[in-house]
């Protein structure tokens, strides 16, 4: 039997304070001793100690030291909202989109923000929607415009200091989703002023109030709430449905009735963008109309403790999803994600996708999941602490990564400004290349790579040799398709075989750990130095000793080797957080050839080919495999890889591949930490 999940994504209630503020809302409600606050931390805790499912993804915290930290902190005088948002900090050095806290509604009550939508566009605060009031009107806003100042301070700053600190989330696409929809937060009926950049570049100033409860603005807000599913037709036979939530069990019955009144459909697109969770049961009410015989449901962890024994990870698989109902739908399925998506509807996503069933199109995923305990708060609020760790059927992670889409597509603010679905025009794009020459109910999903899934299959029943088999052919059939070789190196490490490890990431084209040299750790303070030249940017000498943020630093050679290429620089530096360090690695080529040069960073980062600088990323994010690549020229003989690489907090590092320009890995080049 398989929990449900009720679904909160991007229902996580916390928000700015100001202290006015709170003196006035906290009329209503008791202040808390400091006795009762502290109980209340201890409360998170304990609980999170004894059951949160994710420390892995934290391995730079101890819990345990924090709450020592934050014990005077909470023991303080201060008001009921100050302590709220002192737990929000708290919960948020967890990095999990399903261990949160909820204030009390008198709390909640003390923010608002003007009625508008705003976005992560291309790393842009973008206007996406707005309500019909006269204050925003005359303001001169419109669709796609860009805010770039709030009160006076860079929109990167408010993020940084006031949002992201307090945000608890695994990924950095999931932080922003529910970031930007709060920059401008603040005490209700207060007034905030803003820079607007139009897509001419013209800029003007606005002062608007945080008032979403006039008549206008409800109706704005009522407007925006969508059908929990809705189903639109396209030429050529293809059928759209929407899936808003998986939070009504009802909506189950209309999709039915949609469903059944299907004729002639060739192609099916299933949109979950918007779908921040819910009941994962109705997520298997869809899958189950679109197979005919069971699939893999997704796999899960918990933590078990045994007196005297210690803790154990209790592996829970999801059992299988079996065929429901007469004429499931065989044909082509696309879905569409975004960083909206989350919960129940990635539970709901890992499984089509991680059978092969369906071709992901649009945005990486939240990456946050799992079963919530809930806990009571002092002073009416709540939290909620994750204790279950959800996989691909397979038991790949997707949490505190996202799941990572076929095809990648992402609005641009002129296709906001425009009112263009970019994802979705794709999408059809993808799906009508995968519908021709099939007919319908025929069973004809060009996108499946029959070995991989076979190697899928036998791995989730634990047939290990078949599934090597399985990917071995899988890579061989399809070179340029890097996750034959990470699940080989997978196998390969649970075997203990270290050796098969490093040479599948090296035919993936990964540049692994030991292939670099590394120096650092330098300062990052506020963020501001990916501009600072530090020595290695002016000369790589491995003899040479530099200044760095803790003392003097010199080259080393890293050790170890993940099995998905990461190059892990958390581990091997003090301190790791707000600092700077360099990579360094020669490349030798039997002859000249241009390449890609494919890139997944943890913060931000530049990238120097034989000096010359081929990728600036100024984006705070968690790093994903090949999020960038560049196109490069490798010159006969020996070339040079610098790798700048900054962090915030918590984890720290790279992946680098180097494939040739149809992304297939180049098995002749020669990787070593040092000159000759």
């Amino acid at each position: 039997m398989r929990m449900s999940r009720v679904a909160v994504g991007l229902m996580v209630v916390s928000a700015l304070w100001g202290q006015g503020g709170g003196a006035r809302a906290e009329q209503t409600a008791k202040p808390l001793t400091a006795d009762e606050r502290i109980f209340g931390l201890a409360k998170i805790w304990s609980e999170v100690k004894y059951n949160f499912a994710n420390f892995d993804l934290v391995p730079g915290l101890d819990w345990d030291q924090a709450f020592q930290e934050y014990l005077p902190q909470a023991g303080q005088e201060q008001s009921n909202a100050q302590y709220y948002r002192l737990l929000e900090r708290f919960i948020a050095l967890l990095h999990d989109g399903h261990t949160d806290i909820s204030p009390p509604a008198y709390v909640r009550g003390l923010v608002d923000a003007p009625p508008m939508v705003i976005e992560n566009i291309e790393g842009k605060a973008v206007i996406l929607d707005f309500a019909d009031v006269d204050e925003l009107k005359k303001a001169g806003l419109s669709r796609g415009a860009e805010i770039t100042k709030i009160d006076g301070r860079p929109v990167a700053e408010v993020l940084q200091q006031d949002l992201y600190p307090f945000i608890a989330q695994s990924t950095s696409q999931g932080r922003d989703a529910t970031a930007y929809g709060r920059l401008l937060r603040g005490p209700k009926g207060s007034r905030v002023t803003v820079e607007v950049r139009d897509l001419e570049g013209n800029t003007h100033a606005a002062t608007l109030t945080r008032d979403s409860g006039t008549p206008e603005a409800q109706r704005f807000n009522q407007a925006r709430k969508r059908p929990t599913v809705e189903m639109r037709r396209f030429p050529g036979g293809i059928v759209y449905f929407a899936w808003n939530s998986f939070g009504v069990d009802q909506a189950v019955a209309d999709f039915d009735r949609m469903f059944n009144g299907l004729a002639g459909i060739r192609g099916m697109i299933i949109d979950v963008r918007s779908n921040g969770g819910g009941n994962s049961a109705n997520g298997d009410a869809v899958t189950n109309r679109l197979i005919e015989k069971p699939v893999a449901d997704f796999a899960a962890q918990l933590r078990q403790h045994v007196s005297a024994l210690g803790e154990f990870w209790f592996r829970a698989q999801g059992g299988t999803i079996s065929p429901r109902g007469k004429d499931p739908f065989l044909g082509p399925v696309v879905v569409l994600t975004s960083r909206h998506t989350a919960s129940a509807a990635e539970d709901f996503v890992v499984v089509l996708h991680g059978n092969q069933r369906a071709v992901v199109v649009g945005g990486k995923t939240m990456g946050t999941t799992g079963q919530p305990i809930p806990l009571a708060l002092p002073g009416g609020g709540s939290a909620r602490i994750c204790a279950k760790k959800c996989l691909y059927p397979d038991g790949r992670p997707f949490v505190g990564v996202g799941i990572v889409p076929d095809v990648e597509v992402y609005p641009s603010q002129r296709d906001v400004a425009a009112g263009r679905d970019a994802v979705l025009e794709k999408a059809l794009e993808v799906l009508k290349e995968r519908m021709a020459g099939t007919s319908p109910g025929e069973v004809a999903f060009k996108t499946m790579d029959p070995a991989l899934a076979e190697g899928d299959y036998y791995r989730h029943r634990g047939q290990v040799s078949e599934a090597i088999r399985s990917y071995e052919e899988a890579a061989r059939l399809k070179p340029e398709a890097v996750t034959a070789y990470l699940r080989l190196a997978d196998l390969y490490r649970k075997q203990g075989n270290e050796q098969k490890v490093s040479e599948q990431c090296r035919a993936a084209g990964f540049v692994g750990g030991s292939a670099w040299m590394i120096i650092g750790p330098f300062d990052h303070a506020n963020g501001s130095a990916l501009d600072t030249a530090y020595p290695p940017e002016q000369e790589v000498d491995f003899t040479k000793e530099c200044a760095g943020k803790a003392g003097t630093i010199r080259w080393f050679r890293h050790t170890g080797q993940r099995t998905d290429g990461f190059v892990d620089l958390a581990s091997v530096l003090k301190p790791n957080e707000w600092t700077v360090a360099y990579a360094a690695t020669q490349v030798d080529s039997a002859e000249a050839r241009d390449v890609q040069l494919r890139i997944g960073t943890d913060d931000e980062a530049k990238v120097w080919l034989n000096g010359n600088l081929v990728l600036n990323s100024r984006v705070p994010r968690f790093a994903a495999i090949d999020q960038d690549f560049v196109s490069a020229h490798l010159q006969a003989g020996r070339n040079e890889i610098l790798v700048k690489s900054c962090n915030r907090t918590e984890s720290w590092g790279f992946y680098l591949r180097v494939t040739d320009v149809l992304a297939r890995p180049c098995a002749d080049l020669q990787f070593s930490p040092a000159r000759p």
